[in-house]
């Protein structure tokens, strides 16, 4: 919660109202309380598995600690990083900060060529923007992009809440980056120092996710593992035909 205060169980009732409303088949809740997650399963038809098990790697979540001293958070990286900083600082990259939908528009040419390089598959831009629209009011989602001569070559979203600012997805057109530095772990560390600002504790990098992690273990995360989700069965029919289902979607997935 953005003031602090717990998540009362009315809150997630309320979640799961909006995800009925909307035709969820199920909802996938991650908690590092095990008291609370009981606490929550009483409120409707619930499992405590892992209703989306796609992940091949531990759900265990990557944290940066943050504090209000940026040299020592600085210092707490590895020296590759450090190294790739100052370099991509001196290269002049003009890096954006914007809360506005419409900016995360002119970024996802970067995606889409990553999604070509790669292979990966990244969920609608209409999504995205919607995710930045609900979150404008509050101050919580923010979009990094790092600039070269009028050209985004990489871009983050991060979204936050009271204490963690979290890496919801990023990427980088190695096209357009060509021979120059890479401006990622820049566009990290400028996305840690306003989160510092703005009263954050922990950067979340996310999962310890294939070859992404040897790019994420330069700022030395500590792995924070969190107890097994809980999932509801918003429409309990159809979502007791998803297990025969997972096998082929799992391959399709990862």
């Amino acid at each position: 919660m953005m003031d602090s205060c717990p998540v009362e169980l009315s809150v997630v009732h309320d979640l799961l109202t909006w995800a009925h409303r909307n035709q969820y088949v199920a909802l996938r809740l991650t908690h590092p309380s095990e008291a609370y997650l009981n606490a929550l399963a009483a409120l409707g038809n619930s499992d405590r598995t892992d209703g989306v098990p796609f992940y091949p790697y531990s759900i265990g979540e990557q944290y940066v600690n943050l504090s209000s001293d940026e040299a020592a958070v600085l210092a707490s990286f590895r020296t590759e990083a450090r190294r790739k900083i100052r370099q991509a600082d001196k290269t002049g990259y003009v890096i954006m900060v914007d809360q506005h939908p419409d900016a995360l528009e002119k970024a996802w040419p970067v995606f889409q060529a990553r999604s070509a390089q790669k292979g990966i598959s990244y969920r609608i831009l209409k999504l995205w923007k919607l995710v930045m629209s609900e979150a404008e009011p509050h101050q919580a989602a923010y979009l990094y992009t790092a600039w070269r001569e009028g050209v985004p070559i990489s871009a983050i979203l991060i979204l936050r809440d009271c204490t963690t600012a979290h890496n919801l997805i990023g990427a980088i057109d190695r096209d357009a980056l060509g021979d120059a530095p890479s401006p990622a772990c820049l566009l990290h560390w400028s996305a840690m120092r306003q989160a510092m600002k703005m009263g954050c504790r922990f950067y979340n990098l996310g999962t310890r996710s294939g070859p992404v992690y040897a790019f994420k273990a330069n700022f030395r995360p500590i792995e924070h593992d969190w107890p097994t989700p809980l999932t509801f069965a918003i429409r309990p029919q159809l979502y007791q035909v998803w297990p025969r289902l997972l096998p082929a979607v799992a391959r399709v997935v990862t």
